[in-house]
């Protein structure tokens, strides 16, 4: 290779693709011509006729002359070039005489790049092993969540029950002994029911692990007059106060409106913060609860005349697990959770809390609940259960079940024994998952009550076996009953029927056992009898038109001696509501839309069932449970018979408010 064509080489290569800056400038400096990297760095100006070398370089006020940098040539001179960005970004540069003009040669200073490029490595390193520290904590974290999750499912089903059983036994003692004992007595069973009550509250709270892990409660309103609500959360709270000696002092609107509020929330809002007054307040002290209007608000305050909070420890008084350095009066102690779960419960209710306190002053509690226009007052009672509480001594001559109790606690079979005994049934009973398996292998049972925690085989387990090893004509109904917080899916995804949680309710073993028997045929209708679901057939609908008794006349009755204008209420929505339930019904079976023909008629059925009418929630009940089998009615026969039905019950209730009105007049 000739000497000339390497020099071209070169030069080519300097000119478009070297990472360095190659200048030639003429004697006073003007820019003559730039190599691609140079154009790059300093961009367009570069290259226009009166661009002089000092325009590129940064004047950090120390820039020597030509004459001194071709002087020192084969030193490299570290200067700063404007660049294209706007930041200057540092170069060593020499400079060399190139015939009449000058060569400036910069170069990134590669020492400097490599350290620059080794901190960056050296970060990033740090950076990952940072975040495998993270995941390992995490993962710890997740462990010990699990952990706490564990200890958490295991105390709310050793706490849950045995206070459980107390709440059913002194309810049981208080209805079944009112008449022989004492109002002195009477009065302290009173209190033992509603301090158990409120206990299980509380753990349904403090031990509801879904709560607990996402910050949400759920919340049962109801129509609450707020003003003697908060009167008997003061009178509880008197005890304590009493024995300290204070005051406790109730302030208030002659009238306030009515609220909507899930009420043994809201009292563990007043407990908490009237048992905190109490606690921080000095003897002979007061404290004041106040209840007032405040536009669209109910406000609520408690007032205590205690040593106050430090302004620095108010912004982190509703964390979890945080407590003040304040020291209760009487050497009372604190968890740290109470004002958390309240400002949970307020949020929760769409209201406020606040807190105003002053050292040496006292400390006030300001917390807010929202008026709710009346439309939507009325809507929210409304989508609430209408279903009546009525139970049934005799529930077990119209639906006669086989009924096997299974739990391991002695005091919960008997309690659950009791309460059934109560709806008319002698249930059998087994202590353990074996014991159960045997019993159900030896007899047909209908329906089994089977808890979940059992100390051989657990109760999951257990339906499974039952599902695998017994036709569908010998399996009974399998109902869960736990005390911890098992999701109710897995308990179906197992092959059982429904889920009740502990404590169990006279009203909820009430209900699943007329859905039991529902499902099985075996529900009363017109005059008690039993009969078979095909009773309900297409062929036997004229049964029905001949034999009129269409309501139940005991929900009938049980309504009437409650509230018969509530009664007549009830009438009004159902005759106003279901026409046009039934024409949605029309529209929905013309478009095929099946999870909406089954919401409308379930609709149908529940409103039915409120009011007693047992041939429509008969009928409703036939479709939904045989729509997919060979037993299913026809869509036009379905209509036609719930078109008939209607037009006879409505015939009925309109009887009933008659009555009623009638009855109402005269007492006038």
């Amino acid at each position: 290779m000739s000497k000339y064509l390497l020099n071209e080489i070169v030069y080519q290569y300097l000119y478009q693709q070297a990472f360095l800056v190659l200048l030639i400038v003429d004697q006073q400096g003007k820019i003559l011509d730039a190599n691609q990297y140079a154009r790059d760095m300093v961009g367009p100006k570069l290259m226009k006729t009166t661009t002089n070398l000092y325009e590129v370089l940064v004047d950090f006020g120390s820039l020597p002359s030509l004459e001194e940098l071709l002087r020192d040539g084969r030193q490299s001179r570290m200067l700063n070039l404007n660049t294209a960005s706007g930041l200057p970004q540092t170069f060593y540069f020499n400079f060399y005489e190139y015939d009449c003009d000058i060569l400036v040669l910069g170069q990134l200073d590669n020492a400097e790049t490599e350290i620059l490029r080794k901190s960056l490595l050296d970060s990033n390193s740090e950076a990952n092993n940072l975040s495998r520290e993270l995941q390992k904590k995490n993962i710890q974290l997740a462990k010990l969540n699990e952990l706490k999750n564990q200890f958490l499912g295991m105390a709310a089903h050793d706490l849950r029950n045995p206070i459980s059983i107390i709440q059913q036994y002194s309810e049981f003692l208080l209805n079944e002994t009112k008449d022989a004992l004492a109002s002195e007595q009477l009065d302290l069973l009173s209190r033992i029911r509603s301090s158990s009550q409120f206990m299980l509250h509380l753990l349904n709270d403090l031990l509801d692990i879904a709560k607990i892990e996402s910050g949400k409660l759920d919340l049962e309103l109801h129509e609450t007059e707020i003003i003697p609500f908060i009167e008997a959360n003061i009178v509880v709270n008197r005890v304590l106060a009493t024995k300290k000696q204070i005051q406790l002092v109730y302030q208030h609107y002659e009238k306030l409106p009515v609220v909507m509020i899930d009420r043994p929330k809201i009292e563990q809002v007043l407990n908490n913060l009237l048992s905190n007054a109490i606690k921080y307040s000095p003897q002979q002290s007061t404290v004041h609860v106040s209840a007032f209007q405040s536009g669209d608000y109910i406000m609520v305050s408690v007032k205590d005349q205690g040593p106050g909070i430090p302004e620095n420890e108010i912004s982190t008084l509703f964390d979890a697990f945080r407590t003040t350095s304040v020291k209760s009066t009487a050497g009372e102690k604190s968890t740290g959770l109470g004002l958390t779960i309240v400002q949970k419960i307020i949020i929760g209710h769409q209201g406020k809390i606040w807190v105003d306190s002053h050292v040496g002053k006292g400390t006030t509690f300001f917390f807010t609940l929202p008026i709710f226009e009346e439309e939507l007052k009325e809507e929210k009672v409304r989508q609430m259960s209408l279903a009546p509480s009525v139970i049934k001594s005799n529930l077990a001559e119209k639906i006669p079940l086989d009924i096997l109790v299974v739990d391991d606690e002695v005091d919960q079979i008997a309690l659950t024994s009791l309460l059934l005994e109560q709806l008319g049934y002698s249930p059998k009973t087994a202590n353990n998952a074996q014991q159960a398996l045997e019993e159900i292998n030896h007899y047909d049972y209908d329906l089994v009550l089977l808890d979940i925690q059992l100390p051989d085989i657990d109760g999951i387990t257990a339906a499974r076996h039952v599902n695998q090893h017994y036709p569908m004509d010998r399996r009974p109904k399998i109902i869960a009953v736990t005390g911890t917080e098992i999701p109710r899916e897995q308990c179906i995804q197992a092959g059982m029927d429904d889920y009740l949680r502990k404590p169990v309710a006279l009203e909820d073993l009430q209900s699943v056992i007329l859905e039991v028997g529902k499902s099985m045929g075996r529900s009363s209708v017109k005059s008690g009898a039993i009969v078979p679901e095909s009773l309900l057939a297409v062929s036997q609908d004229d049964h029905f038109v001949q034999n009129r008794s269409c309501l139940d006349k005991n929900v009938i009755n049980e309504y009437k001696s409650i509230d018969p204008a509530f009664l007549n209420e009830l009438i009004d929505m159902f005759l106003e509501q279901t026409p046009g339930l039934i024409q949605e019904l029309h529209e929905a079976l013309e478009n095929k839309e099946s999870d909406q023909i089954m919401h409308i008629v379930k609709q149908i059925q529940g409103a039915s069932a409120n009011l007693g009418a047992e041939p429509l929630t008969q009928l409703c009940v036939q479709y939904t449970e045989h729509s997919n089998t060979k037993n299913a009615i026809s869509e036009h026969d379905f209509l036609e018979q719930l078109e008939s039905r209607f037009e006879h019950i409505a015939h009925d209730l309109e009887q009933v408010k008659e009555g009623n009105d009638d009855k109402n007049k005269g007492g006038t």
